[in-house]
């Protein structure tokens, strides 16, 4: 058994088990670092989403695992695995690997990175794109591709794909798409966030 998993059920049981007036007893300035939603979670102590979303600077919920899982659920995507250090759900889709992140803090930024196995010339390139735009719900994106609406370059071996913002004022900004191209795979990578 993963000793990371005994460690923490130790911890579980023993914290649970701690008489509550150790908590009433503790310092003003650790009370204060147990409001914190991080603390919470290191130490196990429950405590209402209103409450941790009332203690953050945060203009979206900054919980991306969460808003990830609940997108990729809205998109029919179950089978996948979150890799904290990462903080992005990993799939296979057609036998590749995606990285997805839905969420963030000041920005709610949308991402998608795929590895395809195989060298994509341009038209490869531009459809695989397509593919992953729709997929993914990037409407702009796959639209504007579709369209031929786009500026396409290469600079220090990558392509990139740009677009114009179609309205400033809705402060959703589209970063393109980025592919990494190597002899035997392409990396793809689509990002667009909300200001």
């Amino acid at each position: 058994m993963n000793f990371r998993i005994v460690f923490l059920y130790i911890f579980f049981v023993l914290f649970s088990c701690s008489n509550k007036k150790e908590l009433q007893d503790l310092p003003i300035e650790r009370k204060q670092e147990l409001s914190t939603k991080e603390s919470y979670k290191k130490e196990g102590v429950s405590k209402s989403s209103e409450e941790v979303d009332n203690s953050s600077d945060c203009v979206f919920d900054d919980d991306c695992e969460k808003s990830t899982s609940e997108w990729l659920k809205e998109l029919g995507i179950t089978k996948f695995f979150w890799i904290e250090e990462e903080t992005k759900a990993y799939l296979i889709v057609e036998n590749e690997l995606v990285k997805v992140c839905h969420g963030g803090c000041t920005h709610f930024t949308t991402s998608v990175e795929c590895s395809v196995p195989s060298y994509l010339g341009e038209t490869a390139l531009i459809e695989k794109c397509i593919s992953l735009s729709s997929q993914f719900k990037f409407v702009y994106y796959s639209n504007q591709l579709k369209l031929g609406n786009y500026k396409m370059y290469e600079d220090n071996g990558k392509v990139f794909f740009d677009f114009e913002d179609d309205d400033p004022e809705d402060n959703l900004i589209y970063l393109g798409i980025e592919c990494s191209k190597s002899t035997d795979s392409t990396k793809i990578k689509i990002v667009e966030y909300l200001n």
